[in-house]
């Protein structure tokens, strides 16, 4: 026993010792080292020679420590609990004992990993707040160097002979020569090879404008897709030379730059030239057709015609400043110079925008007929585009760099969540209402009907708009400035959450939950379907439909229950809140449960079915639905009743298909006295045997002939018989009423009607009348 007690401990000092000397040994995180890095930056901090690069540096080698210690804190917490389960296991059975040195061991090592792990947690602490230091810090020279003024536009052009000067001394050609790319080409073949193919693209360009024009002129526009080619072909007829050129020399440099090794500015410029050319059909296709067409862009034709002139001005100025920035962008002109042609080209795009964007203003359809809503935002651009000139021209032209680039990038993101938002609404209703035949066997395939919004496709619709949005918001506050810091803790409170008064909630994960939901609800959704509607399977209908019912309550409560897991719902603390809904069950939802529960049974037991015919309170009708809450009853007269399953499990219900479909019609006829009760009784059952409906080859139910009793100068007979099919039960009693009476005419037999005989007294005083008395 002492052997095996010290074969242990031995064991436990190996497993400790192997285990926890990774953590002190393996491990290359110096605390010490650490801290004394964290101290240097902190004085750092306090230096006032520090820029942005210098900042950006020192968040980055912070952020790097917040890891290293972290990571170091975890890894210390999870030899702990390791550690606490060893001395679980070799603690001393009584207090006030000596310790072993298996147990002095583990107890040490213990107090070295808590002290370890304290110390990285606070480094953590610690670095944390330095680094909102150097943010808070960036964000202050940011916001200085917004504010930051150059000389204005208005000094710089009084010495407009002086920057013309310095634009002649600076500008080196050899260098342009170089760089452009225009030495080798103009020196190779490429020069010869570009005009000998481009005599022969004009002679085919012409030739091909030619025959576009004929093909245009005498074509029939008879759909809304000639007037789409037509347009296409006449807007690539208007600039098929420009097309063609810029093609040539795009692929003539790019093989040049291929063989040299190189991308030149002549590449560059001529890949510009080939936007420029598309942009110019593209403009013309959507603004100026024929002029027997209207304008695709749905515009009038003189809004669409200066819209179409201001755009291409526009596509002209920015196709000069490009080339013009290609071409001399390796030039070491003065800083003044370059300030000079920003200040120019920033100032022609403004007013040109201006000039468009007051334009679109005309429009009636832009933004519906709000008026006020179109001059707002109208006016909003404008006072915004006016402001980036005015600042411009004052010299504040790191505000305007900020301004542009950020409301250029915001415009651009919004145009994407814009498509993708009209993309995902569009998909959605086009499921929901399209008529084409896929979307329809799709329909048809998951179990939805037409023009009917299932929940699935509503909760699908609310988590596209608040991902697209909700990430166009997260875009814009890093667009805008947001620093590292506040970004980074946005983001790890949506991916890892957050706490809402004392509640921890995590939306990633609430997010998974809802899309795992909506997922298996549709998987659910179509293997309900699938057996309800299969109609291979060796099953009655009915059962089909129970099947279906209870496999889509139990899988809708099962993924409902996993999907809560998902979403980081904690059970355990669920406990007080399914007391208080027992409690709730117990009184104000027992009417509900009630119903659940009969559903349920309902469902199993069968005693009604979907399609039999039963009898509910009086009312008559066909089940056309078993539903966990109600049943749907089609009544006779073709209205929906719904009936609690409660009342239908503990209450009177006559099903007339409960075993078969056989029913029972009756006829009631009463004939006058005197006529021949035998003959009546003979035609009654004739007439029964003679319609197809009733059941004659059954001995157990067979026709019969009941006479009734003598009522008030009738005779009453009942006709009953056996029919094969219930449903047809008034069906069947209206044609043997018709027969009957046929009959009974063919045989003279009297149908009775109420009678009743008169008998007159003799006057008692007759003699008043005999002297003329008269009486009234």
């Amino acid at each position: 026993m002492k052997f095996f007690k010290g074969f242990l401990f031995l064991s436990l000092l190996c497993v400790s010792a192997v285990g926890f000397g990774a953590v002190t040994n393996g491990s290359k995180f110096d605390v010490q080292a650490a801290n004394q890095k964290l101290e240097q930056l902190k004085t750092d901090l306090d230096s006032k020679e520090l820029n942005s690069k210098v900042l950006q540096e020192g968040i980055n080698q912070l952020t790097g420590l917040q890891a290293q210690a972290k990571q170091c804190a975890d890894h210390a917490t999870t030899n702990i609990a390791e550690l606490n389960k060893l001395w679980e296991d070799v603690k001393p059975e009584k207090a006030n004992v000596p310790l072993t040195s298996v147990q002095k061991y583990l107890q040490d090592k213990r107090d070295e990993l808590t002290s370890r792990q304290s110390e990285c947690a606070l480094l953590s602490l610690q670095t944390k707040e330095v680094m909102a230091g150097y943010s808070s810090k960036i964000q202050e020279l940011t916001a200085a160097g917004l504010l930051e003024v150059k000389p204005t536009f208005f000094s710089t052009l009084l010495s407009i002979k002086k920057l013309a000067t310095q634009i002649q001394s600076s500008f080196d050609l050899q260098l342009f020569l170089k760089s452009s790319g225009w030495k080798q080409f103009a020196g190779s073949w490429s020069l010869i090879v570009f005009v000998s193919f481009f005599i022969v693209f004009l002679f085919f360009g012409l030739r091909l404008k030619k025959i576009a024009y004929q093909y245009v002129d005498t074509k029939k526009i008879s759909s809304v897709t000639d007037q789409l080619k037509i347009t296409f072909i006449d807007s690539i007829a208007r600039y098929d030379i420009l097309l063609l050129g810029s093609v040539l020399l795009s692929l003539v440099t790019s093989v040049e730059g291929l063989l040299l090794k190189q991308f030149t500015d002549l590449m560059a410029a001529s890949y510009l030239c080939f936007c420029y050319s598309i942009s110019l059909v593209l403009i013309r296709f959507f603004f100026l057709p024929l002029n027997t067409l209207p304008p695709l862009c749905g515009l009038s034709k003189d809004i669409s015609t200066a819209l179409f002139t201001r755009l291409k001005l526009l596509a002209h100025f920015i196709l000069i400043s490009a080339v013009i920035y290609v071409l001399f962008n390796d030039q070491h002109f003065p800083l003044l110079i370059i300030d000079v042609a920003r200040t120019v080209f920033i100032t022609i795009f403004a007013i040109g925008l201006i000039s468009v964007l007051w334009l679109v203003n005309r429009v009636p359809k832009i933004l519906g007929q709000h008026i006020v809503l179109r001059l707002f935002i109208s006016s909003l651009l404008t006072a915004f585009l006016l402001t980036i000139l005015i600042a411009e021209w004052l010299g504040y032209q790191v505000l305007v760099n900020y301004l542009l680039v950020s409301v250029t990038v915001t415009l651009i993101y919004l145009f994407i969540a814009w498509v993708l938002y009209k993309i995902v609404f569009g998909s959605l209703h086009l499921f929901v209402h399209g008529h084409s035949e896929v979307i329809e066997s799709f329909r048809r395939f998951i179990g939805f009907k037409q023009h009917v919004a299932p929940p699935e496709v509503l909760t699908l619709y609310a988590i596209g708009f608040l991902l697209i949005w909700g990430g166009f918001i997260l875009i814009l506050f890093k667009v805008w400035g947001m620093s590292k810091l506040h970004f980074a803790a946005l983001t790890n409170a949506l991916l890892n959450g957050f706490k809402v008064a004392g509640m921890g909630l995590i939306p990633s994960r609430i997010l998974s939950g809802f899309l795992f939901f909506i997922f298996m609800s549709l998987v659910i959704r179509w293997l309900c379907n699938f057996i309800e509607t299969r109609t291979n399977l060796s099953v009655e209908k009915a059962s089909q439909q129970a099947l279906s019912s209870i496999i889509g309550y139990v899988g809708i409560a099962i993924v409902l229950l996993v999907a809560l897991l998902i979403a980081g719902v904690n059970f355990e603390g669920l406990t007080i809140i399914a007391g208080a809904l027992s409690v709730g069950v117990g009184f104000g939802l027992q009417g509900i449960v009630n119903n659940f529960v009969s559903g349920l049974i309902l469902l199993i037991e069968k005693p009604i079915k979907p399609g039999d015919r039963v009898s509910i309170g009086g009312t008559e009708g066909f089940v056309k639905k078993i539903r966990i809450r109600s049943t749907q009853i089609r009544t006779l007269q073709r209205s929906d009743l719904i009936v609690p399953n409660s009342e239908i499990l503990t209450g009177q219900v006559t099903n007339y298909m409960f075993k078969d479909f056989i029913g029972t019609a009756q006829v009631s006829v009463g004939v006058a006295y005197g006529s021949d009760v035998e003959l009546v009784k003979k035609v009654l059952l004739e007439v029964a045997f003679q319609h197809a409906e009733v059941i004659t080859d059954d001995n157990t139910n067979q026709p019969c002939v009941l006479f009734s009793g003598f009522g008030d100068s009738v005779l009453n007979f009942n006709l009953y018989c056996a029919i094969r099919n219930v449903n047809l039960r008034y069906t069947v009693m209206s044609e043997l009423n018709f027969a009957v009476d046929k009959a009974f005419k063919e045989n003279k037999i009297e149908i009775a009607f109420p009678q009743q005989d008169v008998h007159i007294r003799d006057w008692v005083h007759v003699e008043k009348r005999e002297k003329g008395i008269e009486t009234r």
